[in-house]
């Protein structure tokens, strides 16, 4: 974990689309890091997001994403990935690129001061993959 309060755990997930496999259900898992954590999955579509709204503006201390990782040639939908934030949902700062394929996206942000309400993970456009993630846990000081 990294420093600060869990403060996706009290947030909402949005997605660009969801397909049959999705687990709104889980979704309080996979904001929470709760054992395996829960899972979305959006449709095949080209450059898929999901979004996590906190319960308001916070100061940032870190961001981390667990990919899929219980059938391995899934793994691979993710990347190239980058990670957003923004206090409006409208115009996004970019924290975070990740060319390559990991099983754990971890971005530390302390001292950076990165305030936002909002947290997106887009996969770059060029694939047309489902787009997944088993964990989204976003930490930080609430500023609300």
């Amino acid at each position: 974990p990294l420093p600060g309060e869990l403060l996706s755990a009290g947030g909402l997930l949005k997605q660009s689309s969801a397909c049959q496999y999705d687990r709104p259900l889980s979704f309080r898992q996979l904001l929470a890091g709760e054992k395996f954590g829960g899972y979305f999955d959006t449709n095949g579509e080209d450059a898929p997001w999901a979004i996590v709204q906190l319960p308001g503006d916070a100061e940032l201390s870190g961001i981390v994403l667990v990919n899929r990782f219980e059938y391995e040639p899934e793994s691979a939908w993710v990347a190239p990935l980058r990670v957003s934030v923004s206090t409006d949902g409208k115009t996004w700062t970019p924290v975070a690129n990740f060319d390559q394929v990991q099983s754990l996206y971890r971005i530390a942000l302390s001292g950076k001061a990165v305030r936002a309400r909002f947290v997106k993970a887009e996969r770059l456009p060029g694939k047309t993959d489902r787009f997944h993630l088993r964990g989204f846990m976003v930490y930080g000081k609430k500023l609300y």
